[in-house]
């Protein structure tokens, strides 16, 4: 037994059999040392019983829930149609073992022989479902969710610019694609001026390309000793007068 640290106003004999007595009797034990052995026998143990929030918070002790199989929470263990109440530790012990608790006064150790019965019975359905919800359990916990990274994609060169990623989703319209054929273009003015001659399809060059086209024209054109913009006459050479 254990002495209460509180005045005890009603002992309630008549079902715990314990009167005032009792308590004073050689090897009762303070609340403190019942609540250290407790703790020692339990630690790293499946505890079976009936109800057993009510003995671990008189005890002021948790315990791990993976390790904790309570009779009175074990839905297969409720007979048809009383799924969703909770039963008795005397109801269950009638309606499985025709047994019959709790006539009189109740004794703690018959109360845990049934509870221990109940679990037995049971016992491969419950560790199963057990191990089926702590692998759930780690899955999820294994899955935490962060925070989102851009992917990146084929690496793009132009010309002589840095290699940039390709972000994941992004999109170039129409016009910025055109301005960035022409700005290829303007920097080597042979790539995109394919011709059919050279098997291809002849490109728009672009307006900077073409107005670098027209100045080297003018430049050889100046060199030819021909005026800026004005054609050559029939029958003219680049030396003056026809023969």
């Amino acid at each position: 037994f254990v002495r209460p640290e509180e005045a005890v106003t009603d002992y309630r004999s008549h079902i715990t059999g314990i009167t005032a007595a009792t308590l004073q009797r050689p090897g009762v034990l303070k609340e403190a040392t019942a609540r250290r052995i407790v703790s020692e026998i339990i630690e790293g143990k499946i505890v079976v019983g009936h109800a057993l929030n009510n003995d671990f918070e008189a005890l002021v002790l948790s315990h791990p829930h993976a390790l904790i199989r309570d009779t009175s929470t074990f839905k297969p263990l409720r007979p048809p149609g009383r799924e969703k109440k909770t039963p008795s530790l005397a109801f269950l012990s009638q309606h499985w073992f025709g047994q019959t608790l709790h006539e009189g006064q109740h004794d703690s150790v018959e109360d845990a022989r049934a509870a221990l019965r109940l679990y037995t019975m049971r016992s491969r359905m419950w560790e199963k479902q057990m191990r089926g919800a702590m692998k759930s359990a780690r899955n999820a916990s294994a899955e935490e969710p962060g925070e989102d990274e851009d992917e990146e994609g084929e690496v793009v060169v132009r010309g002589d610019a840095p290699p940039v990623a390709a972000k994941a989703g992004a999109s170039v319209s129409p016009a910025k694609k055109r301005g960035a054929v022409a700005e290829d273009s303007a920097e080597s003015p042979a790539a995109g001026a394919a011709t059919p001659a050279d098997g291809g399809t002849k490109v728009n060059p672009g307006k900077k390309a073409r107005k670098r086209m027209r100045a080297l024209q003018e430049v050889e054109q100046r060199k030819a000793g021909q005026p800026k913009g004005k054609k050559r006459r029939k029958g003219e050479t680049t030396g003056g007068a026809a023969e």
